[in-house]
């Protein structure tokens, strides 16, 4: 109902779910009962299948394309907006890894490109907080801002960053701000 999929393999799980738009290659692929997803670029949300995974928008090469590929009824990642290739999830060091951070929103090519478990998050720039896997409510806006600011790092909550390469020296720290070119 209200379904749209173009594209081989897009949709193709999906028995249920309504107000979905696919287009591209193994776009939405695994869905099966969620809502309001649109998918737009080869491989965008591959691999979201729990029927919570609810109201993405997913533009450009493997945007929400990571996540378990086993068992993909963990990838539960619901309201993110990843425009940009390999943007919110779209990296998997791992097939094992679940896809579940909500409310993130990644503009650029690699902008929160391992955001497994993280939530509350913005980055809008080309590599933006692309190591970033868990904590939240981050906001970094620049090409490789908040750069290491890695898997475990969940004292680095509330942190904003702004400028190329602002805050690519960050470790631990919460609430920390930076402004300007290679600021901290």
């Amino acid at each position: 109902s209200g379904t749209i999929a173009i594209g081989a393999s897009a949709l193709t799980a999906l028995t249920t779910g309504s107000g979905n738009v696919a287009i591209g290659y193994l776009s939405g692929k695994s869905l099966t009962t969620a809502d309001n997803n649109t998918f737009v670029g080869y491989n965008t949300g591959e691999w979201l299948a729990h029927d919570s995974a609810n109201g993405n928008v997913a533009v450009g090469f493997n945007a929400m394309g990571g996540g378990d590929e086993n068992t993909t009824a963990g990838n539960t990642a619901s309201y993110n907006i990843a425009i940009g290739g390999n943007a919110v999830g779209g990296t998997s060091t791992s097939t094992t890894t679940d896809l579940e951070g909500n409310n993130n929103v990644g503009i650029g090519w690699g902008s929160l490109a391992t955001v497994f478990s993280a939530s509350d998050n913005i980055a809008i720039g080309k590599d933006s907080g692309n190591a970033l896997t868990t904590g939240g409510d981050h906001v970094l806006i620049g090409s490789s801002t908040g750069a290491s600011i890695a898997a475990g790092q969940v004292l680095t909550n509330g942190t904003v960053a702004i400028g190329s390469s602002a805050l690519t020296a960050l470790t631990s720290g919460v609430a920390n701000t930076a402004v300007g070119y290679t600021a901290l």
